[in-house]
């Protein structure tokens, strides 16, 4: 069955097509919509589990701040860009972790 269950609106098609309850699958993936899914999809004869699977928040930073220097080495700012610079003054302007703000109760925006 071909349905996008990452998206709001794929996780209605699969609530019309009763993917759940056709017991033709296993396993489905989403992020970002799990409530959504979970009201949509389930129900009290078609139970689901949560499988999650996290990179610390940390880690997932310092990588992304060296591939992008990789990616961006000729770019003049980014040839001298220190890692404790970036953090400090760039990376609360880029990201938004939904996960890691909901893990410490601050709402999303």
């Amino acid at each position: 069955i071909n349905v996008d269950t990452l998206t709001r609106k794929g996780i209605l098609r699969a609530k019309k097509l009763k993917l759940v309850q056709s017991g033709k699958v296993d396993l489905i993936v989403t992020s970002g919509s799990l409530n959504f899914a979970i009201q949509n999809l389930y129900d009290e004869s078609h139970k689901g589990r949560i499988i999650g699977l996290f990179r610390h928040p940390v880690e997932r930073l310092i990588s992304q701040f060296f591939n992008r220097q990789n990616a961006m080495y000729n770019e003049p700012e980014w040839k001298e860009e220190d890692i404790v610079h970036w953090a400090e003054n760039i990376v609360e302007e880029e990201q938004n972790n939904w996960l890691v703000k909901t893990l410490v109760g601050l709402e999303r925006k």
